[in-house]
């Protein structure tokens, strides 16, 4: 789930409870973490401090080496909870990473909003292959996200196979939005299906293995416990530690 900032990390009717209401209808949703959105004004700062160097060389320099100062301090105190959490949660998506990604589209200069991180985003999920399915939601009107959905349907012709719904959050639309993102949830839903049987059967595990497995090992019932990432899907991933 992505878009704009508080769309996409409420819990309550600023986005129809969707997080909760995805996995009412047997999905997995991820939600970006405040952090990102933390990170992303951070490198907003070091670039606009970057290009205004020419003014006054030795302040912006100053300010660089404080910004970067504040990014590891940053990066360090959120590892240190992964760590915490048993690294369960993702690491920070790398800013340059996500700009690199979305300069193709978006004018990653144009602040407001999420910005470019919708288009790099939804890129990365791809590429990383994160997610079966990318939902963007933002409120009614907001003109940055506007900007980035106009280019996604680009995006989804070069990445070839991604997943995308785009909805807005008014107050009449909520049945609206949820029957296009569940037309969309079922295409995800095959996905997920076909790469958990391609899965068994690259690992050469049936059903009876896995219900022997957790018979044997109570600990892969534990939601804390730590995957390996060679699928997307959980379910695939847990086969990991079956064979």
């Amino acid at each position: 789930i992505m878009g704009e900032f508080f769309a996409q990390t409420t819990e309550g009717d600023g986005n129809y409870k969707m997080a909760k209401w995805l996995i009412e209808e047997g999905a997995e949703p991820i939600v970006e973490p405040v952090s990102t959105w933390i990170e992303y004004l951070i490198y907003e700062k070091f670039l606009e401090t970057k290009e205004r160097a020419f003014k006054d060389r030795v302040k912006a320099l100053k300010i660089i080496y404080l910004i970067k100062l504040l990014h590891l301090y940053f990066r360090g105190v959120y590892n240190l909870y992964r760590f915490a959490l048993g690294n369960k949660p993702d690491p920070l998506k790398s800013q340059r990473k996500l700009a690199e990604y979305a300069q193709d589209y978006y004018n990653v200069r144009l602040s407001g909003g999420e910005g470019h991180m919708e288009v790099g985003k939804h890129i990365y999920m791809v590429k990383h292959r994160k997610a079966h399915m990318v939902i963007s939601v933002k409120p009614f009107g907001c003109m940055p996200s506007t900007q980035s959905d106009g280019v996604q349907s680009k995006v989804i012709e070069d990445l070839g196979g991604s997943i995308f719904v785009s909805v807005e959050t008014s107050g009449d639309a909520e049945t609206n939005v949820k029957s296009r993102i569940l037309m969309k949830l079922y295409e995800a839903k095959l996905k997920a299906f076909e790469e958990y049987e391609r899965a068994k059967e690259e690992l050469k595990v049936k059903d009876e293995d896995v219900e022997k497995a957790i018979m044997k090992n109570p600990t892969l019932k534990k939601a804390s416990l730590k995957l390996p990432a060679k699928y997307i899907s959980t379910s695939a991933n847990a086969l990991l530690l079956v064979k």
